[in-house]
């Protein structure tokens, strides 16, 4: 059991620094080093022994914290998962492009990618309308008006 919480947790950690090295312009990837680091914490903690040094209340706290995310896991992937496919209603009459890093060279791949699939689909359906959302993050600077 511990050599597949290891792997799954360095699996988690190593997919959060290949988000970080992609420049995707968002924070989440904090969430996959988090679990990649509580799962080799755990792994190692039952190696060691250390567990059974955490009070009762405590783990049980752990548990059911972790028992919740699951859980949300279990409900919302399907529903994220579902709208991967790609196919969008031929005639919609508004197209939103969600926002998403700017930095000083440009818009970050996200956003570029974002910006790239809507200008593709607006160019093969001119009548439809184009709603870009965003605002400026914590992380970035404020651009001068040209």
């Amino acid at each position: 059991m511990e050599i597949v919480l290891l792997l799954i947790g360095i699996i988690c950690i190593a997919y959060g620094i290949f988000v970080t090295a992609a420049h995707a312009g968002t924070m989440f990837f904090l969430v996959w080093e988090l679990i990649g680091v509580v799962l080799v914490g755990i792994a190692v903690g039952k190696h060691f022994d250390l567990l059974s040094r955490i009070p009762q209340p405590l783990k049980v706290t752990f548990l059911c914290f972790c028992s919740i995310c699951a859980l949300l896991l279990v409900i919302t992937l399907p529903i994220v998962l579902s709208g991967f496919s790609g196919n969008m209603e031929r005639d919609a009459q508004y197209v939103i492009v969600l926002g998403a890093q700017v930095r000083k060279s440009g818009p970050s791949r996200v956003l570029r990618y974002r910006l790239d699939t809507a200008a593709d689909y607006l160019s093969r359906h001119p009548e439809t309308k184009c709603i870009c959302s965003g605002g400026k993050g914590w992380n970035e600077r404020l651009r001068k008006p040209m």
